[in-house]
């Protein structure tokens, strides 16, 4: 979805930010809800962690945010099996 349509889905948002300095993930939340966490790779294009991961990402875009947060890539193990990734 795009930046504006996540606003009208969820309201105002965090700004967005990076884990580490050098990441190409950037993430946001909603204000007003718990629990939701949103990423971006351009700030324009938003996906929701647990909806649209990893179908309406690029396998590029996958493949990167899995190399960004390894903490995932247990969460995703079934996925990454499929798209054969690998790192």
């Amino acid at each position: 979805m795009t930046l504006e349509e996540a606003r009208e889905e969820y309201g105002e948002l965090f700004d967005f930010y990076k884990n580490k300095p050098s990441d190409k993930t950037y993430w946001t939340a909603p204000l007003r809800y718990v629990g939701v966490f949103l990423l971006s790779f351009d700030e324009k294009h938003v996906y929701n962690l647990f909806a649209d991961i990893p179908g309406k990402l690029s396998n590029e875009e996958f493949r990167l945010f899995l190399k960004e947060n390894p903490y995932w890539r247990r969460r995703f193990g079934k996925e990454i099996k499929e798209l054969d990734i690998t790192f």
